[in-house]
């Protein structure tokens, strides 16, 4: 396999991380037991095409920093959401005990019968949901910051060697987005970054198949 034909690969493999993130991004659609599992699922294929895109960079470019750098990324970034789904799982009774109990006490509060025990109740509840989302939420987000530095930097090093912009931006935009995270902002930062790893990737693959 020549290098024109690896970089048109990765290309294509990178077009489809960016693909699959953006639907990942619309599973919320779908029901919540179908969303937990399918939402990890699609995040680790995407981050399989992830890492096959940097290593055959890396290979075609004679680059050992851009496909190590890539691919340190990647596990993390796998690690982070294998950890969030064990704790979703791990998890999984109590949420779900919290939530009908949180709707039984907001029903009773419609019929005017809650009671002051109630309402302490309906707090307890609200802290325990919101305690098992952080849970489940901050060991995606603290590998993510940690493989942020490693992917930017294998964009901007393929963005130096392909002399393709969009990889710069999309490295700047996945640092920024996940610090951005907690600040909702962020999540905004990551949708616009993955839009731009598409298109960086798909530049790559039509310049690899020019050459």
């Amino acid at each position: 396999m020549n290098d024109g034909t690896r970089l048109s690969q990765s290309g294509l493999y990178g077009m489809l991380a960016g693909i699959l993130w953006i639907l990942n991004s619309f599973l919320f659609l779908l029901p919540a037991e179908v969303q937990g599992i399918a939402s990890p699922i699609v995040q680790l294929l995407a981050l399989v095409f992830l890492y096959l895109a940097f290593s055959g960079i890396g290979n075609a470019l004679g680059s050992s920093e851009i496909s190590s750098g890539g691919r340190t990324a990647v596990i993390l970034l796998a690690i982070g959401v294998v950890l969030s789904l064990a704790v979703s799982l791990w998890k999984a009774g109590e949420l779900a005990g919290a939530q009908q109990a949180l709707q039984d006490l907001l029903q009773n509060m419609q019929d005017d019968t809650a009671t002051e025990a109630e309402f302490e109740e309906l707090i307890n509840r609200i802290v325990t949901i919101g305690q098992i989302g952080l849970l489940t939420f901050l060991p995606s987000w603290l590998f993510s910051l940690v493989a942020a530095f490693p992917l930017r930097r294998a964009y901007l090093q393929t963005a130096e060697a392909t002399e393709i912009p969009q990889f710069r931006t999309a490295g700047n935009l996945f640092l920024w987005g996940i610090v951005l995270t907690p600040l909702l902002v962020g999540g905004i930062l990551v949708l616009i970054y993955y839009i731009f790893v598409i298109v960086a990737f798909s530049k790559l693959r039509a310049a690899a198949q020019e050459t």
